[in-house]
This record gives structure tokens, C-alpha cells and sequence, in this order.
């Protein structure tokens, strides 16, 4: 049986896959995703807090409002800016326009 996705030089060109990742047709593609044409494994996004780059510590319930504009969400949030959130109390936190308080009472 022919392979008619790719010919010998596609198949050739193919960028290498990262140290110790096996190749997608094992079955891997489903579990992480492929990237284009030639169906290589994507690595998985990283977690990371609402406002930086840090690594989530906890999933919060929190308020987020603008004038007469409310939303509720549950978001991750690192260590540093839960602290400061729930540091800002019932006034709560101003971000981008803003306000960001810890809980949706």
C-alpha cells in the first residue's frame, strides 16, 4: 500500500521531534494536537496566572466590575496576586480599567 500523504523528500524534511517524544503515528497526535500538514505532536500550553507568567497556586471565585458592569469568574491566580487581591479586600484591585475583588458577594 502506497503512502500518499507525504512523498520520500516530504518525509525528509520533517522538523525533528524534541527529545523523547515518539513519533505522532503512534497515536499521540490525538492526545497532544497536530501542527499543520506534516502532523507532528504540539506540547501541551502551560497553566499560568491571570496576570503573569507564574504558575498558578490556586482557582479562585472572583468579582471583576466596571461601573454598573459585572462578571463573575473563576480564574488562577499565582501566589503573589492572590496575596494581593485578597489584600485589597471589598475595594477591591484595579487592572487594565478594571476592578478585581476575591469572592462574588
Amino acid at each position: 500500500v502506497k503512502n500518499l500523504t507525504h512523498t520520500p523528500r516530504q518525509r525528509e524534511s520533517r522538523p525533528p521531534l524534541a527529545a523523547g517524544v515518539a513519533p505522532a503515528s503512534r497515536g499521540l497526535k490525538q492526545e497532544l494536537g497536530t501542527c499543520g500538514p506534516l502532523r507532528y505532536p504540539l506540547p501541551m500550553p502551560r497553566a499560568r496566572c491571570l496576570w503573569c507568567m507564574d504558575p498558578p497556586f490556586e482557582e479562585t471565585a472572583v468579582l471583576k466590575w466596571r461601573g454598573e458592569e459585572r462578571e463573575r469568574l473563576t480564574v488562577w491566580l499565582c501566589r503573589k496576586h492572590l496575596g494581593k487581591l485578597r489584600e485589597a479586600g471589598v475595594r477591591g484591585k484595579e487592572t487594565k480599567g478594571w476592578f478585581y475583588k476575591v469572592g462574588w458577594w
